[in-house]
């Protein structure tokens, strides 16, 4: 007696044939946009081009679309990072100019794409792989003599930093925030005065992120003039291998 055909589990969805990593900018008023309405936007952009999204399984397939490190909303980007896997198509693979034509006709201009990259459907997740991000500051102070270059200084030669962080339960706890900082430079004065303030820190999936926020805690631990944080400009991710996400 010969066992009958299985039939397709319907929760088990099709792999997908590609991935690639995109390099875009986000910027203007869509840098008030969520991280949730961010991804909507990414999809409806792929749907429109007619791209063959991977979904999923499961109950509620979702389409295989990763952002690393998702921005504050308000803060602007300009090396931010999606992986997006794709399904096979009839006509042939997708070519990463293809992908850039196809998704450039249906991006909003505040979302500029910087450069694609094919890459292998088991490579870490750009979530995974990213370890520091470079920020550009706006910094404001009210403080008449105020010595950036001085405070710049001071702070990096702190050998520990002691800073308040709230958890999502709103438990408060102190830790050494200066491990984090990698690089800090003063880059001059903007036209009102305000100082241009330029870092390097930790970007870690595993909370070790030092946010434009926790910065100017760092001056304050230390006794510093007040600072006020007027913009805050995400630059570039860097790799765990050392390597910089740039076009």
């Amino acid at each position: 007696m010969s066992r009958p055909t299985p039939t397709p589990d319907p929760l088990e969805p099709e792999p997908p044939a590609q991935r690639f990593r995109i390099t875009y900018s986000k910027t203007g008023d869509l840098r008030w946009l969520g991280h949730l309405d961010l991804m909507r936007l990414w999809e409806r952009a792929c749907r429109r081009a007619g791209l063959p999204l991977a979904f999923s399984g499961g109950y509620h397939p979702m389409p295989r679309l990763a952002n690393a490190n998702a921005l504050p909303i308000g803060q602007e980007g300009y090396g931010e990072v999606l992986d997006l896997e794709l399904l096979k198509r009839p006509e042939g693979p997708v070519t990463p100019d293809e992908l850039r034509a196809l998704l450039v006709e249906q991006l909003p201009p505040e979302i500029s794409i910087r450069a694609i990259q094919e890459i292998g459907l088991r490579d870490p997740s750009a979530t995974e792989a990213v370890y520091a991000a470079e920020y550009q500051l706006t910094v404001s102070c009210e403080s008449p003599t105020a010595d950036w270059p001085a405070w710049v200084t001071q702070i990096l030669d702190a050998r520990e930093i002691w800073i308040e962080k709230v958890s999502k339960s709103g438990k408060a706890s102190l830790f050494n925030a200066r491990p984090l900082l990698y690089y800090l430079e003063f880059q001059g004065l903007a036209p009102d005065s305000s100082a241009y303030l330029f870092y390097r820190g930790s970007c870690r999936n595993n909370g070790a992120y030092l946010r434009p926020n926790q910065l100017l805690q760092m001056a304050e631990a230390l006794g510093l003039p007040r600072w006020t944080l007027q913009a805050a400009k995400r630059l570039r991710l860097l790799w765990e291998d050392g390597t910089l996400n740039s076009d």
